[in-house]
């Protein structure tokens, strides 16, 4: 759907997909290497879109290079920092994924990810196969980066880019109300609330989410 109204270009943040292992990664170094991604393309206007971890880069990245932003929509992310509870359990699963590594955390990470109606459907065993693939390393660094990661809310409250929210409704990782909460504090916001998912709703509702996407991208373009 997406693809039949817009240019859409994916990249492989470090240590996944394509993209080399580094020994150590920040939020902002990964930002750069998006930022360098879209230079090598020569692409000048766009909207920008992270989920989860990819959102955290997607405000790093609006931060540093806001001029060249028409938009911003975090997926399933969050514009706050970690609590402290939630740094606790990044260090619980560095550890786990060290002693036991990648296929053992992923296929315990995964399936919660998705609301319980999507919960038995293959494409949720298809994710954890295709996330077993991970090295360890890549893991353990992407987990480092978002346990260390600065908060973003006063940066929301500020600006005057346009940011849009795609949220789910069963979401337990990052739940609805936090995200309402930030969405409303924003000068030119969106919100969308997906229904019938959890923190996976590019996979548990494709058509809405890109629709929601694509709504908002039409916004960005139309300023």
């Amino acid at each position: 759907m997406l693809q039949s109204r817009f240019s859409v270009i994916t990249i492989d943040l470090p240590g996944f997909g394509e993209a080399p292992v580094y020994n150590s990664v920040t939020l902002e170094q990964m930002a750069d290497e998006v930022y360098s991604t879209l230079q090598k393309l020569q692409v000048t206007s766009f909207v920008l879109c992270g989920h989860s971890m990819g959102g955290y880069v997607s405000l790093a990245f609006a931060q540093k290079y806001a001029s060249l932003l028409s938009g911003l929509i975090l997926l399933h992310s969050t514009a706050a920092s970690d609590s402290d509870e939630r740094k606790e359990k990044r260090d619980q699963a560095v550890a786990f994924i060290q002693q036991h590594g990648t296929y053992e955390y992923v296929r315990h990470f995964i399936p919660p990810l998705f609301a319980a109606e999507h919960s038995n459907q293959p494409y949720v065993a298809a994710r954890v196969e295709r996330a077993a693939r991970i090295a360890p390393h890549a893991l353990t660094t992407a987990l480092h980066a978002m346990k260390s990661r600065h908060d973003s809310l006063g940066w929301i409250r500020q600006t005057r880019l346009p940011v849009a929210y795609i949220a789910g409704r069963y979401d337990a990782l990052i739940p609805i109300d936090v995200l309402m909460h930030q969405a409303v504090q924003l000068k030119k916001g969106y919100i969308k609330v997906l229904e019938k998912s959890a923190h996976m709703g590019m996979i548990e509702e494709p058509e809405a989410c890109a629709a929601a996407l694509a709504e908002f991208t039409h916004y960005c373009f139309e300023c």
